[in-house]
């Protein structure tokens, strides 16, 4: 949940018409309408009830978490890799490998304090080795 792309401003090359879509205000934590061509599919929705469903209701949730729980991981430069779970925005903790130093250092840890269940970080694709060839 957040701001559509240029709101207010259709895409040049989208042959869609404008219409009413409702998206929510990260600044005033509230739906508002918009005319928007709905060409991105991007933080849009078709009714205002659709977006407090989906926006609203999942900030107040989120509003009621210890402030732990609301960090998120920053990037940074440092010279080791650390691993820490912290509790997303979707509900969920989720481990992050980097530079953060605040968060949990165990999912248990995130779980009690938070809720919801794991995420775990896709793996990233190793090179595959040459493969040497051994025939004659």
């Amino acid at each position: 949940c957040g701001e559509p792309a240029a709101v207010g401003l259709p895409k040049t090359n989208c042959k869609k018409p404008a219409r009413e879509l409702w998206y929510f205000s990260r600044n005033s934590s509230q739906c508002k309408s918009i005319k928007h061509n709905d060409c991105s599919k991007t933080n849009t929705f078709p009714t205002e009830n659709t977006c407090i469903k989906k926006c609203v209701m999942k900030e107040k949730r989120r509003e009621k978490l210890p402030p732990l729980c609301r960090q998120r991981p920053k990037k940074g430069l440092c010279k080791a890799l650390f691993s820490r779970w912290y509790f997303s925005g979707n509900g969920r903790c989720k481990l992050y490998q980097g530079c953060y130093h605040g968060g949990f250092n165990t999912y248990s840890q995130c779980k009690n304090k938070c809720g919801g269940p794991p995420t775990w970080p896709k793996p990233k694709p190793r090179p595959n080795p040459k493969v040497k060839n051994t025939a004659e």
